[in-house]
């Protein structure tokens, strides 16, 4: 994952994942997955761009990165808090979408010790967790956590068929 551009904080990424090692039920499963999570997050409208060249996945998107915390862009390119540092639990986060759901991330814990691996260290970090929408075609609940000094550091989704997606963040320092 790379930085492609920041602009007041508003930070583009670039992810690549080569599917190549893949077995091509999963690769399938994933277009068809990356196909309708577009069309349902409009992503088109929202900066979010995902295309697959020769086994290489691509995706671009948009976070606010602050010295308090972070935000996205991927509710219909609307900007919505992932977390705020000094937040404690129990605070939420809501938007509405254009169906008039209301969506929210609330932090369900805030370790307060040093045990989040990252590196060689262990850090202490807040856990955000966020239901999709009912009617979203592939995903069921969104897992971050974030760190004062690290920013994000972990993103889990949970899929509809049980599927754990797994991701560790690591800055490009450690």
């Amino acid at each position: 994952m790379t930085v492609k551009s920041n602009n007041d904080g508003i930070v583009t990424y670039v992810a690549k994942i080569d599917v190549s090692q893949f077995s091509t039920d999963i690769k399938i499963k994933a277009i068809n997955s990356i196909t309708q999570l577009m069309d349902y997050y409009k992503f088109d409208s929202s900066g979010g761009v995902f295309n697959i060249v020769n086994d290489v996945l691509t995706f671009e998107f948009k976070l606010k990165v602050t010295s308090e915390g972070y935000l996205d862009y991927f509710m219909e390119g609307k900007p919505w808090v992932i977390g705020r540092y000094a937040d404690g639990v129990g605070t939420k986060y809501s938007i509405k979408n254009s169906k008039g759901e209301i969506l929210t991330r609330e932090i369900t814990e805030k370790t307060g010790i040093d045990e989040w691996p990252i590196g060689f260290w262990l850090i202490k970090t807040s856990k955000i967790e966020q239901m999709a929408p009912a009617d979203d075609p592939v995903i069921d609940k969104v897992i971050y956590r974030i760190n004062h000094k690290f920013g994000l550091v972990y993103v889990e989704y949970q899929l509809k068929d049980g599927t754990k997606l797994k991701l560790n963040v690591w800055a490009w320092f450690i």
